[in-house]
Formats: structure tokens, C-alpha cells, sequence
């Protein structure tokens, strides 16, 4: 029998004539992984125990092959288990790292398709707003709340009681926010309607009170999902008056606000100064976790501009943090301080240390990035697909950005768009790149899938081929496995499989 020794192998090169191909390359390198130069067989992968995972069917979703998005969630529970759940939704979702809290939940913060519905005081519903998703590790269950809180209508004030030995000679407005049970606060409502010594109405005017008076609010509508309301007031009637924290009522106590209610006013006992925020939109996308713990996102009805949260408080999205680019921003990717914006045109850098003082830059030349999907992060370099092939991005205080196609010497631009690169999946696993790519044949409506893995530890980024086909792919870096979900003709398992070691 004859046989072929290959010393080296480099992969595969599809846009050189098989008799041009140099010394350990070939046309085809199916089903194989490069180890150092040898030819490796892809593992076969092994389906997830159902028994042993919880799969969380999100937004309606029924069957996990029918999923799009799917995300591996660890959990240290108090024991010390390791236990493992997969959220699995039927439309397109982000995940992010929640930040640093302390207490028992572990959390993530979900960002496009999630079904969670959040209604507008205008009566206008958002059936996809940002939501977080909270574990607890002592019971083992999980929760899911609505990021956005709409500020409370404006409080209506009036003196009740004043101290017949104290002059009125105080002025101020006073502001309502309410907290959910995980202690993010609302933006402060409007300022205060009051009703002064011979007026007949409320009116938007300070209102005139002695230190020590007793101040009558009129009831008040609280959210249901409040548990608890603070009342701040500013420190005088002057505009640009601080305005500081006066009284807070408990969830237990907030019966007491249906009807009329009493505070007693003394600058003297003034607290901390009220936050300023403002609630991320209901439209929400992409929300990434970036070192110095603050969040960057953009938004459905805003294409051309990067959003920041402030540092600490994903519920607070300031106005002054957001930066506009002249491209619709496709997908966000973050690498050290850097957080790239991948558009239809050209790519943008927003770099720095804090949200308030990001400086932006773009690159010399357009580099589409044409499936969000496709994005990837792999040792501070970005990776997406474009229309001319896969291009890798990176950021260096010395060289400055650089964008650098990596399949062009593999395939031609023909062939890469021959592969349908808009429907690229990608993630980075095992030094290497899995991309799942589908073709769909309009004639007969049939689809087809090809898939290839670039491996990054070979000097020549060598190329291959294999079977598999993946409707979503997520990566657990605790345990070094990468899950995908595929559809399976001769039957229709709820459950996701799992490659171990590819």
C-alpha cells in the first residue's frame, strides 16, 4: 500500500493549485486538529447529561436545537459544589460579568432578545429591555429583573407643623427615588410641587419652612417592584443647591406612603448626596463588562453611538457618556482598556481608563464587520468576519491600531464569501478559532454548513476542516469545554453538546 509521510503539516490552502502547494500543505484537512505540526483527530463530541444540568428555557423558547443564544453559568454554592446551569434563549442575546456585590447571588447582565417586558409611563412597551439575572448560592435558585426604573412622579409638599419660636426663613425642594431588592436606585424624580402660606394650589417654587418643621407629603404612587423609597431634599432654594438625603422608608413602611405622610425637616441631619442617575434605555444592546468596573452597550435606535454606564452602577447610563462614530456600530469587543466598536465601515477604538474621559480613534481603511457573531476576543486581539475574509484587530500603545486579514492567504476572496461569511459563528477555544458557517440554497430552501478551525499556536495559523454544524456556541473557561447546540435529523434531544478538548 502507498503512503504519504508528512514531516510538518501547516494545513490546508484551497486558493493554491495542488501542484504550487508548498512542502506539509494541502487542499483539504477534514476532521483533523494541527498539534505542533502533527495531525491530530478531532474529538467527537459528547452530549450534556440532562440530569446533571439545569437547562433554563428563556422568552418561549421550547426546544434547546430550536436556540440561538446560549450561555454556560457557574456557581460556587456555599457548600463548595460546583454546580452548572445553561441559560438557552430563541433570539440573538448578549451576557455580561456582573459586577462586584457583596452578598450571595452571583450575576449576569442580558441584553437584547430576553422577553423581558418593561412598560413605559407613556404606555409604551419595550418587550426586550436589559435585564439581570441573579443566582443565589444558598438556596440555588435564580431571579430576573428589569434593569431600567423610571423615576417617580414629583412629591407634593406643604408645611404641617413649624416651631412658633423658629423664623420661616428656609427654602427647598424636595426629591423621591425608590430601590429594588438588590439596592439599585431609581433616578430622582422631579423636583417637588409645594403649596406656601396663602397659596391655594401647589406651584414649582421652593417651598418656605422653619428648621424643625414638620413637612406633609400628599400619597405617593411606589413601584411594586420597590423595596423602598428615599427622600432627599436640597440644602436651599438656590438652584444649583446640593441636594442630600433626608429620610428613607423600608419596604415594611411603604404602606405608610397611600396616604399622607409626615417628615421632620433639620438641615443639621442631612445625609449623603443624592446620586445622579440616569436609567439605561429599554433599548439596550450589547452591554460588555470593561475593566475599572463600568459597562459599555449601544442601542437599537441609536446605530452610530457607544454608551457607558458609571463605574460601579450598571443602572446609571449618563447622558455625558456616550461617543458617536461616524459608522452603525455592529458588535462591541473589549481587550485591556480598549473597547473596540466593530461597524459596517469602519472599526473604531474608545480607549481609556474612565467612562467620562474615553478618547476615540478609527482606522486608516473600512474593515466591515459583516456577523456580530463572529466576534471574539483571543489574547487582547479581536477577531471578526468581514466580506473579504477573517480580520484580526488589535490595539498597542507602540504600533497603534493595526486591522490584518488572516485567510487571505488560505482562500480567496471568492471563496471566503462562497462560505455566506454574514451567518459566521465564532468562538475562541483550545488556541484555536472555531467558525460555523450555513449556506442556504434559495432554489430548494435546503441548508448546508461548513466549519472551520484556525489554529493560533501554529507559525503558519494553520486552517482545517470538519463536520460540525452549531445554531449557538458558548465557552466555559472553569472548566476548558466549549458547548455548542445542533440540530440532530433523526431525532430532537433537549440537550447541548458539549466539545471536549475541540
Amino acid at each position: 500500500m502507498a503512503t504519504v509521510k508528512i514531516d510538518k503539516f501547516g494545513g490546508i490552502m484551497p486558493r493554491v493549485a495542488p501542484s504550487l502547494l508548498p512542502d506539509g500543505m494541502a487542499t483539504t484537512a477534514h476532521n483533523c486538529r494541527l498539534k505542533s505540526g502533527k495531525l491530530v483527530p478531532l474529538r467527537e463530541p459528547e452530549a450534556v447529561d440532562k440530569n446533571a444540568h439545569t437547562v433554563y428555557h428563556e422568552n418561549g423558547l421550547v426546544h434547546i436545537y430550536d436556540a440561538n443564544s446560549v450561555y454556560c453559568w457557574k456557581h460556587t454554592l456555599s457548600d463548595g459544589t460546583v454546580r452548572t446551569d445553561f441559560l438557552a434563549f430563541p433570539g440573538r442575546v448578549y451576557f455580561a460579568h456582573g459586577n462586584i456585590a457583596n452578598d450571595e447571588r452571583d450575576r449576569i447582565f442580558v441584553t437584547g432578545d430576553t422577553g423581558v417586558k418593561y412598560v413605559a409611563s407613556n404606555g409604551k412597551e419595550h418587550p426586550n429591555s436589559p435585564c439581570a439575572y441573579l443566582f443565589d448560592r444558598t438556596t440555588g435558585k435564580f431571579a430576573r429583573h428589569c434593569l431600567v426604573k423610571e423615576p417617580m412622579t414629583a412629591p407634593r409638599c406643604r408645611v404641617e407643623i413649624a416651631p412658633d419660636d423658629v423664623p420661616m426663613d428656609s427654602d427647598a425642594y424636595f426629591f423621591v427615588s425608590w430601590f429594588d431588592e438588590y439596592g439599585y436606585e431609581s433616578p430622582a424624580s422631579a423636583s417637588s410641587l409645594n403649596k406656601n402660606t396663602g397659596d391655594s394650589k401647589y406651584f414649582d417654587k421652593p417651598l418656605r419652612y422653619a428648621q424643625g418643621s414638620t413637612i406633609a407629603f400628599d400619597p405617593i404612587f411606589v413601584p411594586p417592584q420597590a423595596y423602598g423609597v428615599r427622600i432627599y431634599k436640597t440644602n436651599s432654594g438656590d438652584e444649583s443647591a446640593q441636594i442630600q438625603f433626608l429620610r428613607e422608608y423600608s419596604r415594611s413602611e411603604l404602606e405608610n406612603l397611600k396616604s399622607e405622610f409626615y417628615v421632620t425637616v433639620d438641615d443639621k441631619h442631612l445625609g449623603e448626596i443624592m446620586p445622579e442617575i440616569e436609567a439605561p434605555s429599554p433599548e439596550l444592546l450589547d452591554m460588555t463588562f470593561v475593566p475599572g468596573n463600568f459597562y459599555a452597550a449601544r442601542e437599537r435606535t441609536m446605530p452610530h453611538t457607544v454608551l457607558f454606564s458609571d463605574v460601579d452602577n450598571p443602572t446609571n447610563w449618563p447622558t455625558a457618556y456616550r461617543y458617536d462614530v461616524r459608522d452603525n456600530v455592529v458588535k462591541l469587543a473589549v481587550t485591556a482598556n480598549s473597547v473596540f466598536a466593530l461597524t459596517d465601515g469602519t472599526p473604531y477604538v474608545l480607549s481609556g481608563t474612565a467612562p467620562e474621559s474615553m478618547t476615540v480613534t478609527s482606522l486608516a481603511a473600512p474593515a466591515a464587520c459583516v456577523s456580530e457573531r463572529s466576534v471574539v476576543v483571543y489574547k487582547n486581539v479581536v477577531y471578526f468576519a468581514s466580506n473579504e475574509g477573517l480580520f484580526a484587530v488589535t490595539d498597542g500603545a507602540e504600533a497603534g491600531t493595526s486591522c490584518v486579514n488572516v485567510t487571505d492567504k488560505y482562500l480567496t476572496k471568492e471563496q471566503w464569501q462562497a462560505l455566506n461569511p454574514s451567518s459566521c459563528m465564532m468562538a475562541a477555544y483550545d488556541n484555536a478559532l472555531h467558525m460555523f458557517f450555513t449556506q442556504r440554497d434559495e432554489t430548494n430552501g435546503t441548508a448546508t454548513g461548513t466549519a472551520l478551525v484556525l489554529d493560533l499556536t501554529e507559525s503558519a495559523n494553520a486552517l482545517t476542516t470538519h463536520n460540525e454544524v452549531a445554531t449557538c456556541v458558548c465557552v466555559d473557561d472553569r472548566s476548558d469545554d466549549m458547548y455548542f447546540v445542533r440540530r440532530l435529523e433523526e431525532e430532537e434531544p433537549d440537550e447541548a453538546e458539549e466539545d471536549e478538548g475541540e
